[in-house]
């Protein structure tokens, strides 16, 4: 069956049922105004025949289309320029040229952990260099046979290190037609969900929102993808869960072809358990590990580090005694990787601490008891070492100093708190978008949802008081806040996975929605049947039923879609008009068509509900313009949010405070267009009070069921500041923290600088008394 069959025999039925129910009612009732009939199935015609049309043509002009070949080469030079200017900014905030590179050396791996030397490269080359030798180890990679290069090590041994500093030679260097390096956290994805190059193409527009701009075609980040122009630098394995490691490794050498190259890093012990797990290595990958930072290289290093007064010191030169007399002792071990030469960095070095109770091997007799007593005062000394430029007189914004002051403990408090969330979602990306997962659980979900639907239902009942009397006031009120409050919270997890458009197709999200649907509906059924049993007295039974049970069914039902569709934050808005007209009239189209049908179809089940009991003309006006109002508001807000979303130009990177901004302008933009519409629809009749406490229970229900994942953490982040566990500038202190070294950006999210750091919090996290 052709597409225009399907569209007239939908058209067919939908007229066929509606004429048929008005026919039945009018047979029962009588009906008095032919002309509701009239209007009514000609509306339903008039919609059927418009949706076809608007759809061909917002496919035609706003479905993404392939780039072009031009659009893509202009499109991966701006990825190039953006993402260089984004890892030398990152690289001077991880000081990993100051005073200069550690000169980590780097040799092959055991070759039970790669693939056979004739895959990997020629028979004569050996994959050898030192850090402070990118140049070398860059060169060295593009004469691999496949450019595919596994990084792996101990804990704090470089191997993300290594991986900046190669990306950003490689972007420096770069030759005409060499993909453009960009690193991506791994912990994100599930193999199981994604495919590999799908879930690149998301994590691309998320972090570098500039790609989907119309310049470059409609569809660039997937175009950039498919057609090889992205070397991905995949860091993280070995924070993956352990049963997703394995699969990550099967589904690299099942997506990727011959031409894919990639570079990888992954803990060497993460490493050989996922190969052994599986059978099987990264084909055509080389794999290389350090060797451990010697004493005397350590000296010398500190040595650069320390201004020439201080290195002749008695307290440093005792210290440096110590690493020269006992090579292989405790400091000199503990001091053998670069994560705990950058930690003795900013707690003595920074701070112009004593160093030498560090060389009392009775004080600290073990390397790991030195690491673990440089990360507990890490963030004292940081906080305490580098303070606002406000406070010293300074007006400049310096990318080293926090803009401002916090106290230490607090901070420490505040980091390790984070830390153990984290920990307890096993997951190392900060991102803001979580933050709900900190204060929402089941069964706080139900007593919100609940607490929620209450509150909202008694405005709207008092509001709506003078004009239907208290009793049906608040019969309405409550029972469509209830059941929506109650289906929200067992059905909706706050769970916003990326402040990016995921464009999923209706098959794939029907298996999220069905559930979601089911239960809110079963909600509803159980809120209208006790709705209309408690009325039953005050209107006639019948009355209260059907309306208890139509209205908690529509409002059920439609909390339990939006909770099945997948959160969607956004990570760009755009208000401005310039240029960008034509395709706000596009986007007002679509969504005034389809909140009309919407409201159409939504409005009739409510105005067959209201002539139960009332004159069937009355209700149906009242059902059909009510909410045919409410569907142009929703449809209206909908579409001025996805008019939002498409950048004309966008010449910034991504980053955790520009995505949440953009985030919060699109949940204003839906929620203040939702508020307006609907408080004027009600208003008119019944009152501004009436119209505007309905507007605000509709828009901030809508808020709440939609993920909006702004929406959620200003909850969230309320909640948190108000039992003392974070700061009311949150986004602030995360900056901060970031330009201390505590925090590193990876795209939209933070994470901890090191894994032993957010655990090390972790694990010492105490909970604040209060």
């Amino acid at each position: 069956m052709g597409r225009r069959v399907r569209w007239l025999v939908t058209a067919a039925a939908g007229v066929g049922l509606t004429a048929g129910s008005l026919l039945l009612w009018r047979i029962r009732k009588g009906l008095e105004e032919e002309s509701w009939v009239v209007a009514i199935v000609g509306g339903v015609v008039a919609l059927l025949v418009a949706v076809r049309p608007v759809v061909d043509w917002a496919r035609s002009t706003l479905s993404p289309a392939t780039s072009t070949p031009t659009q893509l080469d202009e499109a991966q030079q701006k990825l190039a320029d953006v993402v260089l200017a984004q890892w030398r900014d990152e690289a001077a905030v991880r000081q990993l040229d100051r005073p200069m590179p550690l000169a980590v050396a780097w040799r092959p791996a055991d070759p039970d952990l790669m693939d056979h030397p004739s895959h990997v490269t020629a028979a004569e080359f050996r994959f050898v260099g030192r850090t402070d030798d990118i140049a070398t180890i860059a060169e060295n990679f593009r004469k691999l046979r496949r450019r595919r290069l596994v990084i792996i090590g101990g804990g704090g041994t470089g191997k993300t290190t290594l991986a900046v500093l190669l990306l950003r030679q490689l972007l420096a260097t770069r030759r005409s037609g060499e993909p453009v390096p960009v690193l991506f956290s791994l912990s994100s994805w599930d193999p199981r969900a994604e495919a590999f190059h799908v879930w690149l193409s998301r994590k691309l527009a998320q972090d570098y929102p500039m790609l989907r701009i119309p310049g470059y075609g409609g569809n660039a980040p997937a175009s950039l993808v498919r057609s090889r122009r992205i070397l991905p630098v995949l860091d993280g394995m070995d924070e993956l869960p352990e049963a997703v490691r394995p699969r990550v490794l099967g589904a690299l050498n099942a997506q990727m072809s011959d031409a894919d190259g990639l570079i990888l890093t992954c803990r060497t012990n993460e490493y050989r358990a996922a190969i052994e797990s599986r059978n099987e290595v990264l084909s055509g990958a080389a794999v290389i590990s350090p060797s451990p930072l010697a004493a005397a290289y350590v000296r010398q290093y500190l040595n650069a580090c320390l201004s020439p007064a201080t290195a002749n010191a008695d307290r440093w030169r005792t210290f440096m005694s110590r690493l020269h007399s006992e090579p292989t002792g405790p400091l000199a071990t503990a001091l053998s990787t670069p994560l705990t030469l950058w930690l003795l960095r900013s707690v003595y070095v920074g701070t112009r601490q004593d160093p030498t109770p560090l060389a009392d091997p009775a004080r600290f007799p073990t390397p790991l008891s030195i690491t673990h007593h440089l990360i507990d005062n890490l963030v004292e000394a940081t906080f305490a070492a580098r303070r606002p430029a406000e406070a010293n007189g300074e007006h400049v914004d310096n990318l080293f100093r926090p803009r401002r002051r916090w106290g230490w403990r607090k901070a420490r408090e505040w980091l390790a708190y984070l830390a153990v969330q984290l920990d307890e979602r096993n997951v190392r990306d900060l991102s803001w978008w979580w933050l709900h997962y900190a204060i929402f659980r089941r069964q706080r979900r139900i007593v919100s949802g609940l607490l929620g639907g209450l509150l909202g239902g008694l405005t709207v009942g008092l509001a709506s008081a003078p004009a239907f009397g208290l009793e049906v006031g608040l019969v309405v009120g409550l029972t469509v806040g209830m059941s929506s409050g109650l289906a929200a919270g067992l059905t909706i997890t706050p769970s916003v996975e990326d402040p990016s458009y995921a464009n999923l197709r209706w098959l794939r999200r029907a298996q999220h929605i069905v559930p979601h649907f089911a239960l809110c509906l079963s909600v509803g059924l159980a809120a209208g049947i006790a709705a209309g049993a408690a009325v039953g007295m005050a209107l006639r039974a019948a009355v209260a039923l059907a309306l208890g049970l139509t209205v908690a069914l529509l409002a059920g039902g439609t909390v339990g879609l939006i909770a099945g569709l997948r959160a969607e934050a956004s990570a760009y808005a755009n208000l401005r008009l310039r240029g960008r007209v034509r395709i706000l009239v596009k986007y007002l189209a679509i969504g005034t068509v389809a909140g009309s049908v919407a409201g159409l179809v939504v409005g009739s089940a409510i105005g067959l509900a209201f002539a139960v009991g009332i004159e069937f003309g009355v209700g149906m006006r009242t059902g059909v313009a009510g909410a045919l109002a409410v569907g142009l508001s929703f449809g209206i807000a909908f579409g001025l949010r996805e008019w939002a979303r498409r950048p004309l130009n966008f010449p910034h990177r991504s980053s955790p405070a520009f995505t949440l901004r953009g985030d919060l302008t699109s949940a204003g933009l839906v929620l203040g267009t939702i508020v307006a519409g609907v408080g004027v629809t009600f208003g008119v009749p019944f009152g501004v009070a009436y119209g505007a406490s309905f507007g605000l229970a509709i828009g901030l229900t809508v808020a709440a069921a939609s993920r909006q994942a702004s929406i959620m953490y200003l909850i969230a982040k309320t909640h948190l500041f108000a039992t003392g566990r974070m700061p009311w500038r949150l986004m602030a202190f995360m900056e901060d923290s970031h330009r201390l070294g505590l925090l590193r950006q990876v795209g939209a999210v933070y994470q901890f600088r090191h894994a032993d750091l957010q655990d090390r919090l972790a694990r010492t996290y105490e909970q604040p008394r209060r």
